[in-house]
């Protein structure tokens, strides 16, 4: 069952790309808290099956789905917002977390950042790009839904040798806010979450060393955990977020402020 308290999302369906990782996984949690229905999106089948049982055995009344997709396939990605209507109750989609992503340094000495640009892009933008657009066409029928797509500390700061990661994660920020203000009559809200450094596997490529000269530069002193930013994505779907859009929501301790 779930624990309803400030927000409650009773009767609505959520996709929530990247659902098998850490960040997905909690923000699945929280919303089927809040009496969401699920579908959940990963191209780790096996992951995402586990969790799926998981999130249905803590909340009996929470209907969740699962597809199993690779965002890095264009074809794919396309077929994949309508697959989630037909799965959805109603055929309604009422939220869209944009949360997959790759990230990995770039090799500027072996040439192969390229090959990596371009699949960072396809995974962290252009997935993106095309399931905001099916869902704000499917959204504006019903005037109503709720867009939040996670990007990162690291549009705004950058980082050496994550020039890839950083640039994709700057293009959806522009997406966000031109979409936000194009759809905004149509009840329809778009905003980001900014993670700053939270301690998820994708982490594990920095050294220990690295993982501790973050520690000591960030403000609250630790690095931020999954829930901190599905706390944060949780408030932005919800109804109490409506006059929240455009806007970027920097989850970080304090690192970088705006």
């Amino acid at each position: 069952m779930s624990n309803c308290s400030f927000i409650c999302l009773h009767g609505k369906t959520a996709l929530i790309t990247g659902a098998a990782g850490a960040i997905g996984t909690a923000t699945a949690n929280n919303l089927a808290n809040q009496g969401a229905d699920l579908i959940l999106v990963d191209i780790r089948e096996k992951e995402l099956k586990e969790i799926s049982e998981k999130i249905k055995s803590t909340y009996s009344n929470t209907k969740v789905d699962t597809i199993c997709c690779d965002l890095s396939k264009e074809e794919e990605v396309k077929k994949l917002f309508s697959k989630a209507i037909e799965k959805a109750n109603n055929n309604k989609i009422d939220i869209l977390v944009n949360n997959a992503g790759l990230f990995k340094d770039d090799d500027w000495n072996t040439g192969t950042n390229e090959s990596y640009f371009h699949l960072a892009m396809k995974i962290n933008f252009e997935a993106q790009f095309i399931l905001c657009q099916a869902a704000c066409k499917h959204m504006s029928q019903n005037n109503y839904g709720r867009i939040v797509n996670v990007a990162s500390i690291g549009a705004y700061c950058g980082g050496i040798k994550y020039c890839s990661y950083c640039a994709s994660k700057s293009a959806i920020l522009g997406l966000t806010k031109s979409l936000a203000l194009e759809y905004a009559k149509q009840g329809i809200t778009l905003n980001c979450v900014a993670p700053g450094i939270i301690d998820t596997p994708m982490i594990n490529i920095l050294s220990p060393e690295a993982k501790k000269h973050f520690e000591n530069t960030i403000p609250v002193g630790r690095l931020g955990k999954p829930q901190d930013i599905a706390n944060a994505i949780t408030f932005l779907c919800s109804k109490e977020s409506e006059y929240i859009t455009g806007s970027v929501m920097h989850v970080n301790g304090g690192m970088v402020m705006y």
